[in-house]
């Protein structure tokens, strides 16, 4: 996701019930929005104050790198 872009999603979709499969590293860079759980395979990268309204996990244990960002775990 670049610098300054923003993910929203329409349609009454709700951020526990989207997941972006990524194949391989995932970056949010910075000051970017992004909503829904995020599933990438070698880990996730977060650059300085990026939000996240979901999660973060990284499939084969990489790293899941987080620079002053704010992220909001969506209850079940």
């Amino acid at each position: 996701v670049g610098t300054n872009v923003n993910v929203i999603l329409t349609n009454r979709a709700q951020a526990k019930n989207v997941f972006w499969h990524v194949s391989s590293a995932a970056t949010i860079n910075a000051d970017a929005f992004m909503q829904g759980t995020i599933l990438a395979f070698s880990g996730v990268s977060m650059g300085t104050g990026a939000r996240l309204d979901g999660r973060a996990i990284s499939l084969v244990g990489g790293p899941v790198t987080l620079l002053e960002n704010l992220i909001n775990v969506p209850a079940p």
